[in-house]
């Protein structure tokens, strides 16, 4: 009988209308100005994150391939093959000759190339003709006439670059320490002030979301705060490499 007094007390709510504060390495490394020696300490540091892509220079002949006609199609590309792989000569000759536009002599990453023709392309030597690689409603036979490969950009190329990525790994330690600040503060003050007090970071209200979570706020901090009193503060969460804290504004059923 004294449960069933009480038990409205210990009724979860269904939902939760929460003051989110969110402490990300975008956020805060925007206010992040590396010095000079910095960047090139990056940029020495991490040759790898600068480097080109490979390319191949490539000549290729693009045969149109339906399915009606599929046997005579593998049949005049096997003769235009026999011809191609004598030299690049007689490859630009078929190509002029029998060749859909689209074709001739072009640079390729291997995204460029596309999944069907990149494995075999970007394992070639140089004066390998590939193929038929079918791609695209098409025949494809590529011919490798240089390859260009990786090498570390300069810096003064891919210095804006290297500026972000430092920043962001700055906000990413900064948000870290900002959200473990403003922890025992939001505890006492609520998130608001706390957070305001965390150089003026901005709370978003929720809507009304349930366990599964809301926009902008991580989803184990919904399930923490359905257990919190209205106007209390949820332990805070951490998804990925942004951290969360939230308040409990209102409860509903």
């Amino acid at each position: 009988a004294r449960y069933e007094q009480a038990k409205e007390s210990f009724r979860k709510p269904a939902r939760v209308k929460l003051a989110v504060a969110a402490f990300t390495p975008e956020l805060f490394g925007k206010s992040v100005h590396p010095t000079d020696a910095e960047v090139k300490a990056y940029y020495e540091a991490n040759p790898d994150l600068f480097r080109s892509e490979e390319q191949r220079l490539v000549s290729r002949i693009i045969l149109p391939f339906g399915k009606k006609d599929q046997e005579a199609s593998r049949g005049k590309v096997e003769g235009i093959l026999r011809e191609a792989t004598k030299g690049k000569p007689e490859f630009d000759a078929q190509a002029k000759k029998h060749s859909r536009p689209g074709g001739g002599e072009t640079w390729l990453t291997r995204k460029d190339a596309g999944p069907e023709l990149a494995g075999a392309l970007f394992s070639a030597p140089v004066d390998t003709v590939v193929g038929p690689v079918e791609t695209g409603g098409n025949l494809v036979l590529a011919r490798v006439n240089r390859i260009r490969f990786p090498e570390t950009l300069p810096l003064a190329q891919v210095r804006d670059r290297v500026v972000a990525l430092l920043s962001r790994e700055k906000g990413k330690d900064q948000a870290v320490i900002k959200a473990y600040e403003a922890q025992p503060k939001a505890a006492a003050a609520k998130v608001r002030q706390a957070t305001a007090a965390s150089d003026g970071l901005p709370v978003l209200e929720t809507g009304w979301p349930a366990a599964g979570g809301a926009a902008g706020s991580a989803p184990a901090g919904v399930r923490e705060a359905l257990r919190v009193p209205s106007g209390g503060v949820a332990p805070g969460q951490t998804v990925g490499e942004s951290h969360y804290l939230f308040q409990v504004v209102a409860q509903g059923e």
